[in-house]
């Protein structure tokens, strides 16, 4: 079953009010996590994509779907961005995640080997939890697979999945280390495909859009909705930009686990969106930091809690919460290692 077939059916839910598409969106998220048996090759289709999208009413849907169906606007990922038109902030100078990057980025030493390993044990629901070694090299290349075996195996026959967007994603969370915030909030929102012409006029945002809507009449016609005229502005916008930010984020995270750098600049991005929030914590007795992004990033339904070190920022835990039913529908733990792609592989890579 491809990402078509994976998005057709999660589509399928009547009325398709916001919550009902976010409990749509969760049955996609957990069938695009499937497991991956021990000794085996992964072999996935461009899995990546197919993550958790924001909907906050009908003038947001078709950002959540235009994704989903993997349609490609004219705003691309490669486009320098400028401010994010009707949605810039900037973080708050006391901010704890500000205060984190700052001391990861003064205390930064050479990393050793050239890619990041991230061991995810995840949980879906009632099941069972999942292992999976996943690899992110330096140069943007990921490699996926059950154990050390079928990654090296993965790694060795050039089953490679990143389509370029984690480097897209990795490259806006350096640039955000001390760069312009409004410019490296685009950057990162623009390293996936979107509708949203950030950074553009309103005439530029709105040929996008129109461009868009033709794609997805279809589906529109199909739910009974009209199509929506113009592009989100104001809060919608805004609240857009923040899913954005928190998902392509998370990926630049995992990409970049290794990367002290890559850690501090998806820090600031994160701080600059008011809907997440920072607590203070203890995991196995270390201290923690416990970011959550609240339910106006997921259409109301849906929240997200990542948790990190609270001197490194490398992530420990993460899962999303159903506020309807007041339960994790997944939570995953990481273990991050920095390693030598030639070493995974006996130097057959």
């Amino acid at each position: 079953m491809d990402e078509m077939d994976l998005a057709s059916r999660a589509l399928e839910v009547e009325p398709l009010r916001p919550q009902a598409h976010e409990q749509a969106r969760a049955k996609l998220r957990d069938e695009m996590a499937r497991s991956v048996p021990a000794g085996t090759v992964v072999r996935l289709r461009r899995p990546r994509r197919v993550r958790r999208f924001a909907v906050t009413g009908l003038g947001a849907l078709v950002a959540s779907v235009a994704v989903v169906f993997a349609v490609v606007s004219t705003s691309s990922p490669t486009t320098p961005g400028g401010p994010v038109t009707g949605a810039s902030a900037s973080p708050v100078i006391e901010s704890q995640l500000v205060a984190l990057a700052s001391r990861i980025t003064a205390a930064t030493a050479p990393a050793s080997g050239d890619a990041s390993l991230v061991i995810r044990s995840q949980k879906i629901g009632d099941g069972s939890a999942e292992v999976s070694y996943n690899l992110y090299t330096d140069a943007g290349d990921y490699y996926a697979g059950g154990d050390e075996t079928s990654l090296a195996q993965a790694i060795s026959a050039g089953e490679e999945y990143s389509d370029g967007i984690y480097a897209r994603e990795v490259e806006a969370a350096l640039y955000a280390v001390d760069g312009d915030l409004d410019t490296a909030r685009a950057k990162m929102v623009n390293a996936a495909p979107n509708a949203f012409g950030l950074g553009l006029s309103e005439a530029e945002r709105q040929k996008i859009w129109d461009r868009q809507m033709k794609a997805d009449a279809e589906i529109y016609r199909l739910k009974g909705y009209e199509v929506p005229e113009h592009p989100p502005t104001g809060q919608e916008l805004e609240n857009l930009v923040g899913n954005r930010l928190w998902i392509n984020g998370m990926d630049a995270l995992s990409a970049g686990a290794g990367d002290p750098q890559v850690r501090a600049g998806v820090l600031r991005l994160l701080s600059s969106v008011p809907a997440v929030s920072v607590e203070e914590t203890t995991t196995h007795g270390d201290p923690t930091l416990t970011l959550s992004a609240g339910p106006d990033l997921f259409s109301g339904g849906a929240s997200e809690v990542l948790t990190i070190d609270a001197q490194t920022g490398i992530p420990i835990t993460s899962s999303s919460r159903s506020l309807e039913k007041g339960a994790d529908s997944s939570r995953s733990t990481y273990r991050v290692s920095r390693v030598t792609v030639a070493d995974l592989t006996g130097g057959k890579s």
